[in-house]
């Protein structure tokens, strides 16, 4: 019965699909249940862009700052994965802008930079990422 639980829940992040659980429950349980990438519900989520499902955990109570086994955040997590809406949302819901967040952000724009000069990647997708950039820098001034 657990192990149907916690596929369940790990279907919510994979088809976007809200539970059929108590969402107060589903909250309270993601911290505990781990993915195959050692990834909390939270940053699976923020990983892969489903910013409903992000929003559904934090109103929850989930923990924005909770770290994975690889010390990383799920803000962090969405920075890798250039979900820049999703970072900005768990900024404003108290997420903590670190050092690793700022790498994060500053490595995706060099991937976006040199995707620009081959064409794959829009050019004005860089000046937004540098907007985005100096606006953390703004926040922890």
């Amino acid at each position: 019965m657990e192990r149907v639980y916690q596929n369940h829940h790990w279907d919510v992040v994979q088809f976007g699909a809200f539970p059929s659980v108590n969402p107060t429950i589903f909250a309270k349980t993601e911290s505990s249940l781990q993915g195959s990438h050692d990834e909390s519900l939270l940053s699976s989520a923020c990983s892969q862009g489903k910013l409903d499902i992000v929003k559904h955990l934090v109103e929850e109570g989930t923990d924005i700052n909770q770290k994975d086994v690889a010390s990383l955040t799920p803000i962090v997590r969405a920075a890798v994965n250039g979900h820049r809406n999703i970072v900005e949302f768990l900024i404003k819901h108290g997420a903590k802008i670190s050092y690793s967040l700022l790498c994060s952000v500053k490595a995706r724009i060099e991937v976006i930079e040199e995707n620009a000069k081959t064409g794959i990647e829009d050019p004005y997708s860089v000046i937004r990422w540098k907007n985005f950039l100096d606006y953390l820098l703004f926040c922890i001034s």
